[in-house]
């Protein structure tokens, strides 16, 4: 312990010079008070400003004293803390002098977020050289297992740098809700097909996850994926998942799932029976998905330009008769329907004329056939 008076060399009392070691400082700020230092008989240190408007012509200074402790704390604050709180971090530095030269510094890690000086500092105990300062934060998912100190530093200019003295450190734990939610999408499946959906957030703690598909809660859904080994055309729908946690507002995901099948119940309606003259109408109805394409087919021929979901034929006659088979495909497959259609005569003359020239159709084509095979016999070989 270094021990002397020394002229403060100011008649007015507003400077203090100080000397550590062999080195002198001044300060001569006239808002700073100058102290007084000694030891106590149990060895530990007081101090007291003297009034810059006190005329001093010398005093007794003591060495600088280092702190004794400086402890890091969260202020009235023991759980973990939520985001979007504000809360104080407590600086504590017991036993140091000069206070008015002491620089509090704030670290997250090892980078600085603030410091305070001796006009800034919470509190100062001048009897017993205990300084305390905080820092005021505001709780972010950042800042779980962030950690935080703080340092005491005396700011004395001399030669040989008074050693900073560093707190214990902080480790901070941060609870905050559901924020970024992935999900699956909506999602095209086909029957038979597993489906799995998906749902996450980042919250802490883990939060907790409610399904509902078409607005009705799916009681053994509790993860952030939902399976289902077999699709059925049931399944479709909208799918909603709930996330969260108790902090803050859940977050909810809404994906349509729409399941595919191949055509089926697949029926033609329309007249089976039509007279003559009149136009046939036929309408072929198939549940499928996606939406199918139709072909048309008469007694086995395929109708080439029959190729939508209702079929009409004009001027309907004898020949235009006989089965009729309606084929619906899409991607999942096909599926086709069958209906006979007979055709009718007005009276009988309709139907001998119909006869005589069905018959006169079919004596030419066995003459012409005839004559060809004649005239192939005729050829020379």
């Amino acid at each position: 312990m270094l021990s002397k008076t020394l002229p403060l060399g100011l008649g007015n009392g507003t400077g203090c010079r100080t000397e550590h070691a062999g080195d002198y400082w001044d300060v001569q700020e006239t808002r700073k008070p100058c102290w007084k230092v000694k030891p106590s008989s149990s060895h530990s240190y007081s101090s007291r400003p003297y009034s810059p408007r006190t005329p001093l012509t010398s005093f007794t200074i003591g060495s600088p004293i280092s702190p004794k402790s400086v402890t890091a704390t969260v202020v009235n604050h023991t759980k973990p803390l939520i985001e979007g709180q504000q809360y104080h971090l407590g600086c504590s530095v017991e036993s140091v002098a000069p206070v008015q030269d002491l620089t509090i510094i704030w670290y997250r890690g090892d980078q600085a977020v603030g410091q305070s000086d001796y006009t800034r500092f919470s509190f100062i105990d001048i009897d017993h050289a205990n300084v305390f300062d905080n820092l005021t934060i505001t709780a972010s998912r950042l800042d779980r297992g962030a950690i935080y100190s703080c340092a005491a530093r005396l700011d004395l200019n001399t030669s040989k740098p008074i050693p900073v003295t560093r707190s214990n450190s902080i480790q901070l734990e941060v609870l905050y809700g559901p924020i970024g939610l992935n999900h699956s999408g909506n999602v095209n499946v086909g029957v038979g097909n597993a489906l799995e959906l998906f749902c996450y957030a980042e919250a802490n703690p883990i939060p907790t996850y409610n399904w509902t598909r078409n607005s009705i809660t799916l009681e053994k859904e509790n993860s952030g994926k939902l399976c289902i080994e077999s699709v059925s055309v049931d399944h479709s729908g909208e799918y909603s998942c709930s996330v969260g946690n108790g902090i803050g507002s859940n977050q909810t995901a809404k994906m349509m799932v729409d399941v595919y099948y191949k055509p089926r119940m697949l029926n033609i309606t329309g007249n089976v029976t039509t007279k003559a003259g009149n136009t046939l109408t036929l309408a072929c109805h198939a549940n499928a998905n996606p939406t199918p394409f139709y072909q048309w087919r008469h007694n086995g021929t395929v109708l080439s330009n029959q190729k939508s979901d209702t079929l009409e034929i004009y001027s309907m006659n004898v020949t235009n008769g006989g089965v009729y088979e309606c084929m619906a495909t899409n991607t999942q497959g096909q599926d086709s329907a069958r209906m006979t259609v007979i055709v009718t005569v007005e009276n009988y003359g309709d139907a001998v004329v119909i006869g005589t020239w069905t018959v006169v159709c079919v004596l030419a084509l066995v003459i012409a056939a005839v004559c060809l095979w004649r005239r192939r016999r005729q050829q020379p070989q």
